[in-house]
C-alpha cells in the first residue's frame, strides 16, 4: 500500500526560506505631537568691549568766508541762522543759515567760501531752497577749494536757505 500526500500526519516545519523583495513604501502618517522644550543652556561669556564710534555729539559751527558782496547774510534778519558750516566726527559737513541777494548774480558766481576744515575731497552738488525769485530750488556746486557757486542765476531780493544741507567731507 502506498501513501499519498496529505494522508498522513503533519511533520516538523521546514527551514525558513530566503527574504523576499521589499514592497512599495506606504503613505506618510500624520505628524505626531510636538515634544517638550529642552533645558535652556548656560549664558555665554560676555564679549570684548567694541571700539568707540564716531558719535553724534554737538557740532561746532564756523562762519563761512568771503561772502559775495552782492549777498547779505540773513543771520536772524528773517528768522534764519547766520550762514555757517560744521563737520562732524563721521566726516559729514553740515551747512545752515541763509542769505539774501542785494543784487542779481550771474550763473557760476562765487557765493561764499567754506573754511578749510569743511571742504570736500571731491566736487559736490547740492540742492538749496530759495524764495523771492522765479527758481524755488536750484543747484549749487561745492568745489574742493571751498568755493560755493550757483548753477542758476540769482535775482535781487532772492533768499537762499542752506539749512539742513549736508555732504560727505571725504571721498
Amino acid at each position: 500500500m502506498s501513501k499519498t500526500a496529505g494522508s498522513g500526519g503533519v511533520g516538523p516545519p521546514g527551514p525558513e526560506g530566503p527574504r523576499g523583495p521589499e514592497g512599495p513604501r506606504g503613505v506618510e502618517g500624520p505628524r505626531g505631537p510636538e515634544g517638550i522644550q529642552g533645558v535652556e543652556g548656560k549664558e555665554g561669556k560676555e564679549g570684548k568691549e567694541g571700539k568707540e564710534g564716531a558719535g553724534v555729539g554737538p557740532l561746532t559751527y564756523e562762519a563761512v568766508e568771503e561772502l559775495n558782496a552782492s549777498l547779505e547774510n540773513e543771520g536772524g534778519g528773517n528768522g534764519s541762522a547766520p550762514l555757517k558750516a560744521a563737520t562732524g566726527p563721521d566726516g559729514t559737513t553740515h551747512l545752515t543759515g541763509a542769505f539774501k541777494a542785494k543784487a542779481g548774480l550771474a550763473i557760476a558766481s562765487k557765493l561764499f567760501k567754506l573754511p578749510a576744515a569743511h571742504r570736500p575731497a571731491f566736487k559736490k552738488w547740492v540742492i538749496v531752497n530759495s524764495s523771492g525769485g522765479v527758481v524755488e530750488h536750484f543747484r549749487v556746486e561745492v568745489r574742493v577749494n571751498g568755493e560755493v557757486t550757483n548753477m542758476s542765476a540769482v535775482e535781487a531780493n532772492q533768499i537762499m536757505s542752506f539749512d539742513d544741507i549736508t555732504f560727505s567731507h571725504a571721498a
